[in-house]
């Protein structure tokens, strides 16, 4: 596995890295930042990855200097975690990670991956100013899972773009040959009442899926911003449906 460090986090680990080795196939090689969190008037770290063949991010929340020179397991652990944030099959995600092999330290000579893990970086900080309070001492490496359902490489039209979860995902089929996923799953319609037209989705989730998961998932769905409360409330054992009562309406998921 090829990490390509920025500048900032080659001074921070004290190293002078040999140049980004082209041949090595992109979708192990990853872009490294470490960068500064602004949150409730203090100042945390954080350490972006971004794949070079995928733009799939990884992140580890609170990442002090002090411990950058162990960082090696850390990183395996958060982009293996972050995966398995999806639900994916174990086999291929540590397939995956095997023929990667052991992590090389390179300079990034690339532009395009820079403006990458910046992006991603700002990103993660509006996660983290979300979901952390600046307060506790809380390390995560999963501030990249929500960062991975935005739509990136598009300037005007969506339909230029990609979702890098599922490219990402397209990518450790193709190769290593194994199934993405492998577990029981249920197929839901998610209806919106918007008085003049509903609002229509089906997706796949997890059997084992949470209703604080759920509640992730519509978010993403409809492209909201996480802005108002939510309650989850069973109405109809005979008709199997359940209702979610929002602010602006109410959803019928059967």
């Amino acid at each position: 596995m090829q990490i390509a460090l920025t500048g900032k986090l080659a001074k921070a680990l004290g190293m002078k890295p040999s140049a980004t080795d082209e041949n090595i196939n992109p979708l192990f090689t990853w872009t490294a930042n470490w960068t500064k969190v602004w949150d409730n008037r203090r100042t945390e770290d954080l350490l972006v990855l971004v794949n070079n063949a995928t733009r799939f991010t990884v992140a580890l929340y609170q990442v002090k200097r002090k411990n950058l020179n162990k960082i090696e397991e850390k990183i395996k652990n958060a982009i293996r975690n972050t995966l398995m944030a999806y639900n994916l099959n174990t086999e291929m995600v540590d397939e995956y990670l095997n023929l990667s092999g052991a992590i090389k330290y390179t300079k990034n000579s690339s532009r395009h991956a820079s403006a990458w893990v910046t992006k991603a970086g700002l990103e993660c900080a509006f996660h983290v100013g979300r979901e952390y309070n600046g307060i506790d001492k809380v390390f995560s490496d999963l501030v990249g899972v929500n960062v991975n359902y935005r739509i990136v490489g598009c300037s005007n039209s969506k339909s230029e773009g990609f979702f890098p979860y599922k490219s990402m995902i397209k990518a450790m089929e193709n190769l290593t040959g194994i199934q993405p996923y492998k577990s029981r799953a249920f197929e839901l319609r998610i209806t919106l009442d918007l008085e003049i037209y509903i609002a229509e989705r089906r997706i796949l989730v997890p059997a084992n899926l949470s209703f604080i998961d759920m509640h992730k998932v519509i978010q993403n769905l409809f492209d909201w911003r996480n802005y108002h409360l939510y309650d989850f409330v069973v109405n109809s054992q005979a008709t199997g449906e359940s209702f979610a009562w929002w602010p602006l309406g109410r959803f019928a998921i059967r």
